[in-house]
């Protein structure tokens, strides 16, 4: 029966490491610890991003004319009805404020 040989600890630590796992984002930049990729290879990264971005895009259910309309309109109005309560509020306070300065020692 051949023996098989085990690696010594030397020859298992001078083998190479797999390379960390990259994310889209450095792999879309093609850099890894400062390391610059080709710019073949950062083309064709950055191509397929925006690839993947428009797929992407293509999923989305949007919503139609008349329900983005109203949605705006809600929002418009809804950011309206906010605008004059804090209006409201913020006169209120002016004129607590007008008041308590009017008061004789400035309200102390």
């Amino acid at each position: 029966m051949p023996s098989v040989k085990t690696p010594t600890k030397a020859a298992r630590a001078s083998a190479k490491a797999p390379p960390p796992p990259r994310s889209r984002f450095s792999r879309a930049l093609g850099q890894l610890g400062g390391q610059r990729a080709s710019v073949n290879r950062r083309t064709n990264n950055v191509t397929t991003l925006f690839r993947d971005v428009r797929n992407e895009l293509r999923k989305i259910e949007w919503p139609s004319r008349e329900e983005a309309t109203k949605l705006t309109a809600a929002v418009v109005g809804l950011s309206a009805a906010v605008g004059v309560f804090l209006g409201g509020v913020d006169f209120i306070f002016q004129e607590l404020f007008r008041l308590l300065i009017s008061l004789p020692n400035g309200g102390v």
